[in-house]
C-alpha cells in the first residue's frame, strides 16, 4: 500500500452505476458505436496531480498564473483556478483505495513545471518563478466494459468526466456505406467530380465492347441518376 501524503489533497467526487454506464455509452456512441454497453468491473485509483502558481516574464511582460500538472505530466492552464476551489484534505477512508505513487521532491516538480510554462509562453526558463506548489490526487474509475462482443479498458475521471480509452476501429456496414455515398452524391460538387468518372467509365467500356453494350451502360447511368435524383 502507498502511504499517503500528509500534505497531499484530494479532489472529491462520486458517481452513480447509472451515470457512468450513461456517460461510457455516450462515449462509445460519439465514435461509432451503438451497442449495449455492459460494465464487467471496476474500481477506483487515486492519481497524483500537482497544482502550481508561477510568475513569468516573456517578450517584455510580466504576468502571474495558476495550472496543473496531471498524471500524464502535461500542463493545464485553464483548470487551475477551478481546481483549488475544489481541493480537501485527504484522511485515512481513501486508503482503501488504489494510490499511484506521488513525487515527493518539489525540485522534480518545479522543474517539469518550468519546461512546460516557458514551452508554452516562450519564456526563459530563468525567467519564470514556481510557488504554492500543492500535491493532490484526482479520483478515477478504471473499468472493464463489453460490448458488441468488445472488450475494453477505460477510465474515467469522476471531477471532470473524461474518459481515456484506446477505442477499437468501427467498421462501417454496407447499409452505412451506401447512405452516406447517396447523401453525398447529392452535392453538387460531388456530381461533377463522379459525373466525370462515369464518363470515363463508360468510354473504356465502349472501346472495348460492341454499340449495344455501350447503349446498356449508358441507360443504366441514365437510370442510376434519375434514382439518386428523386431520393
Amino acid at each position: 500500500m502507498v502511504l499517503l501524503i500528509p500534505a497531499a489533497k484530494i479532489l472529491e467526487a462520486e458517481i452513480s452505476d447509472a451515470e457512468l454506464r450513461e456517460i461510457i455509452t455516450k462515449f462509445l456512441q460519439e465514435k461509432g458505436w451503438q451497442a449495449d454497453v455492459s460494465i464487467e468491473g471496476k474500481k477506483i485509483v487515486l492519481f497524483p496531480n500537482y497544482f502550481f502558481e508561477f510568475d513569468c516574464l516573456a517578450e517584455g511582460k510580466r504576468f502571474h498564473g495558476k495550472a496543473v500538472i496531471d498524471e500524464y505530466r502535461r500542463v493545464n492552464e485553464q483548470v487551475g483556478e477551478k481546481i483549488i476551489r475544489n481541493l480537501k484534505p485527504l484522511n485515512e477512508k481513501y486508503a482503501e483505495y488504489e494510490i499511484k505513487p506521488m513525487e515527493t521532491d518539489s525540485k522534480k516538480i518545479e522543474e517539469i513545471a518550468k519546461l512546460h510554462i516557458a514551452a508554452i509562453h516562450k519564456a526563459e526558463k530563468e525567467n519564470i518563478i514556481i510557488s504554492n506548489i500543492i500535491p493532490f490526487y484526482v479520483p478515477k474509475v478504471i473499468a472493464e466494459v463489453r460490448f458488441d462482443s468488445q472488450n475494453l479498458s477505460l477510465s474515467v475521471n469522476l471531477f471532470s468526466r473524461e474518459i481515456v480509452a484506446e477505442i477499437p476501429e468501427k467498421r462501417k456496414t454496407t447499409k452505412q456505406v451506401v447512405v452516406e455515398s447517396l447523401t453525398e452524391l447529392k452535392s453538387p460538387k460531388a456530381w461533377i467530380i463522379n459525373f466525370k468518372e462515369l464518363l470515363s467509365i463508360v468510354s473504356k467500356f465502349s472501346k472495348r465492347h460492341s454499340v449495344l453494350w455501350f447503349i446498356v451502360v449508358v441507360l443504366l447511368v441514365v437510370a442510376l441518376v434519375l434514382v439518386l435524383l428523386s431520393i
